[in-house]
């Protein structure tokens, strides 16, 4: 059985949506001799699978990511467009692939996190510019838009508020939500700006992409953005949650931590890798 679900927009100039979903098959979930009850608990699940493709139509139509044209990605499209040369030339970058990591692993299809290095304020900005994605959206704290409100709003980014040390439970969802519509969102797993070193690295990443079975794409600033100079970016090898977990275990809680590790230690790998090319601290004066 292959769930559709049909928003039919018929004789009103408006586009009819078609949303098709993945394959049902009755052996998985029925025995060789079906009672009634089986049958009944079968088309029942048919049922919700379908109603979930609802769910995801109005996900896709709320973030727009199925669209062809999105009036606010179309600004950022031009933008990356007319700012590609004065970029190249004025903040030059060097890119390192690592692990086996290529060009393909910044070309992102489908839903994706991107985990990166939190060093300056300018971060957002140009990670956005360095993924060829108009559905990139950018995890960033509230108090970063007081200082650049207007580029950030623009960027497609999610807000971040700090509670002390609860969580943001409206970023959280809008993060989940943008997933499940197969958006692309970039997260700096520390919370902070850190410019020396690597920082602890929260759960939040491995949370949300077991949460919606989502590739991790690794970037690494080696240093702060700086004009006129060489700037050298860490690629590291994208991994998948299904490749360590089966799919009936992505949203058990206890794999967070184990996903953290992984995602730890990739970080650290790429941190190593940029020690050449990071600052060195100046010689105190006598």
């Amino acid at each position: 059985i292959i769930p559709h679900y049909i928003e039919g927009n018929y004789c009103k100039w408006k586009r009819t949506r078609i949303i098709q979903g993945e394959p049902i098959y009755a052996k998985d979930y029925l025995s060789d001799t079906p009672n009634v009850d089986e049958i009944k608990s079968f088309c029942e699940l048919v049922r919700k699978k379908t109603l979930d493709l609802k769910r995801k139509m109005t996900l896709y139509k709320r973030y727009k990511t199925q669209n062809i044209f999105n009036l606010k990605a179309w600004f950022l499209d031009l933008a990356k467009v007319f700012l590609y040369i004065p970029t190249k030339l004025v903040f030059p970058t060097k890119f390192h692939y690592l692990d086996g990591a290529s060009r393909k692993d910044r070309k992102i299809k489908g839903r994706a996190l991107i985990c990166s290095k939190h060093s300056s304020f300018s971060d957002a900005p140009i990670l956005a510019m360095h993924y060829l994605s108009r559905r990139v959206h950018i995890v960033v704290a509230e108090e970063l838009y007081d200082v650049m409100g207007w580029i950030l709003d623009h960027f497609l980014s999610i807000k971040y508020k700090r509670l002390g040390e609860k969580s943001d439970p409206k970023c959280f969802m809008e993060i989940i939500s943008l997933l499940k519509a197969e958006g692309v969102v970039g997260i700096y797993p520390e919370g902070h700006i850190k410019k020396d070193e690597l920082g602890e690295i929260h759960d939040g990443v491995a949370y949300f992409a077991l949460n919606g079975d989502a590739p991790i794409h690794f970037y690494y600033m080696a240093r702060p953005y700086r004009p006129f100079h060489f700037n050298h970016v860490m690629i590291g090898k994208t991994i998948y949650p299904s490749d360590f977990f089966d799919k009936n275990d992505l949203k058990n809680k206890e794999n967070i931590p184990i996903l953290t590790s992984i995602i730890k230690a990739e970080m650290e790998r790429l941190d190593e890798a940029a020690e050449p090319y990071k600052l060195k601290p100046k010689k105190a004066k006598n």
